[in-house]
């Protein structure tokens, strides 16, 4: 968490519309929660951080265990969608697609 300067969070037209916050399995897998230095709670994508390969490997560790106990892993509720091309954690700059 960055908490010498204010993390700026995604959109809240990318979050509905490309992160699917909060829409179950189609959820971004990079979507992360974070405060603000205001206390705030802000979105941010981790797809072009190093926690990525984590993130992806969680992933499919947590599909290799639903199939082997025959359970559809989108039915879960876990984030497991690959929504976009993905944005830098960048302090300062608010993003998304709706931006220039």
């Amino acid at each position: 968490m960055n908490t010498w300067r204010e993390l700026m969070a995604l959109t809240q037209n990318h979050l509905k519309n490309v992160c699917c916050i909060w829409q179950g399995s189609d959820e971004c897998r990079y979507l992360e929660s974070e405060k603000d230095s205001s206390g705030n709670m802000v979105y941010v994508c981790c797809k072009k951080s190093s926690q990525k390969k984590i993130i992806d490997e969680e992933v499919k560790d947590f599909i290799s265990e639903c199939r082997k106990k025959k359970i559809d892993p989108s039915t879960t509720g876990n984030a497991l969608g690959n929504n976009c091309s993905g944005y830098l954690k960048l302090p300062n700059k608010q993003q998304g697609y709706d931006l220039p």
